[in-house]
């Protein structure tokens, strides 16, 4: 007849390793108040992206009045999407605007020349001559910031 093996010890004292101890005990110590932690992967990952989309319209609801002021343009509706293939998205009749999320870890200077680009198109809704007037004028660097934009595209899956 094999010997059973002793229960292991526990390491918290006062803490009974009885199944009805382990019952009454709480599961977790921490405040109503305080959310809590995600456990899966998708739970972790809607919770950064949901960290990014606040961080995001911060930065916006600055960005966004300071270029409609100097373009003299208004926005109807500001939006964030995660979007694959595009910083941005500019309806010119509605005068909505939409942002890609992943605008958020991008460089500032990267997020102005978006914004500048999106409600430019509230003036020129073609990508022509008058259209790169306007970045020009606002942002002579534009080229070079949305060449090294371009080359961070990431594709979501």
């Amino acid at each position: 007849m094999r010997r059973q093996a002793a229960p292991e010890p526990s390491f918290r004292r006062g803490v009974s390793g009885s199944p009805k101890a382990q019952r009454n005990r709480p599961k977790n110590r921490a405040s109503s108040s305080t959310p809590a932690i995600p456990a899966t992967p998708a739970e972790i990952k809607r919770h950064i992206d949901r960290a990014y989309r606040r961080e995001l319209q911060q930065r916006l609801d600055v960005l966004v009045p300071e270029w409609e002021q100097r373009l003299g343009v208004k926005t109807t509706k500001i939006r964030i999407r995660a979007m694959k293939r595009k910083w941005g998205a500019c309806r010119t009749r509605s005068g909505d605007v939409v942002f890609n999320l992943e605008l958020v870890k991008q460089p500032s200077s990267a997020m102005d020349y978006v914004v500048l680009h999106e409600l430019a198109h509230l003036i020129e809704p073609s990508h022509g001559a008058r259209f790169q007037a306007i970045l020009t004028e606002h942002m002579p660097d534009w080229r070079a910031v949305e060449t090294a934009l371009n080359g961070r595209v990431t594709t979501r899956g």
